[in-house]
């Protein structure tokens, strides 16, 4: 895990750091434990955020919205698989195809 690498890191640096004032290494290698520690946390920080971004899309996808429970939507969740809903005005049934004008209402012909 990176959060072990992480800590792992963090205690080097301490180690590194109490050696160098114990006169047992160089500056050097103090630098070296810091860099790792940063490449290490950067490296942490960006897999959350990764996992963070990849769980919003995955909610967005399933038709979640932004909103906490309770509260009124002013505008719909974005969910590109839905279909739009049908009122009883634009349900098929209800729509009337057009007729041509030399047709009657009845079907027949105008012109006989």
């Amino acid at each position: 895990h990176l959060a072990n690498e992480v800590e792992a890191s963090r205690r080097a640096v301490v180690l590194s750091q109490q050696r160098y004032i114990g006169g047992d290494v160089d500056f050097q290698r103090v630098l070296d434990s810091q860099r790792a520690l940063l490449n290490s946390e950067e490296q942490l920080a960006s897999t959350e955020a990764n996992v963070t971004t990849s769980v919003i899309r995955l909610y967005r996808a399933l038709g979640g919205g932004w909103q906490p429970p309770g509260t009124p939507s002013t505008v719909p969740p974005v969910n590109e698989f839905a279909t739009p809903a049908v009122s009883d005005e634009t349900a098929p049934e209800a729509i009337e195809p057009p007729v041509p004008d030399n047709v009657m209402k009845n079907g027949r012909s105008g012109v006989e």
